[in-house]
């Protein structure tokens, strides 16, 4: 009993904290290339544990990266070059330029966003509620009610 309430809690705790995310990264990501990002996150309830999904990028882009020991994927820049409408200076194609972005991200990493602690920490408030609320009530109904009952 108390285990499905706190799956339903964590259940709606979860849609709105996916929603807070995708807000957050359109917050940071102004004009939002094709949003596969945001549109990836998903949220996943199982044995009274929340599991929050995305793309893999978007590990990266929460807490950067230092450098990579591979390149990351030019397929997939030059799909976010194209959707932005990046143009090159020097008169690069897409593909070239996504190579040479691949390349900088490999030798010199990227800056973190933090966007995954800041939504948490802006919401684990609501979760801390969310939870109390459901004990305080699982509490009335299997302790207080059933010793109210019995000292009538």
């Amino acid at each position: 009993m108390l285990e499905q309430k706190l799956s339903n809690v964590l259940n709606i705790y979860g849609e709105g904290f996916v929603q807070k995310l995708k807000d957050k990264l359109q917050s940071i990501i102004k004009p939002p290339a094709t949003g596969a990002g945001a549109n990836s996150i998903r949220h996943e309830v199982k044995d009274e544990s929340l599991r929050i999904t995305g793309l893999a990028y978007l590990s990266a882009l929460d807490t950067g990266t230092s450098r990579y020991k591979n390149y990351p994927s030019p397929v997939n820049l030059e799909k976010w070059i194209i959707a932005k409408g990046i143009k090159s200076d020097s008169g690069m194609k897409p593909k070239q330029l996504a190579f040479a972005i691949s390349r900088s991200i490999r030798d010199r990493g990227t800056r973190p966003t933090d966007f995954l602690d800041i939504v948490f920490r802006e919401d684990r408030l609501r979760l801390e509620q969310m939870i109390f609320d459901e004990l305080e009530q699982h509490i009335e109904t299997i302790v207080r009610k059933p010793y109210a009952e019995q000292n009538k």
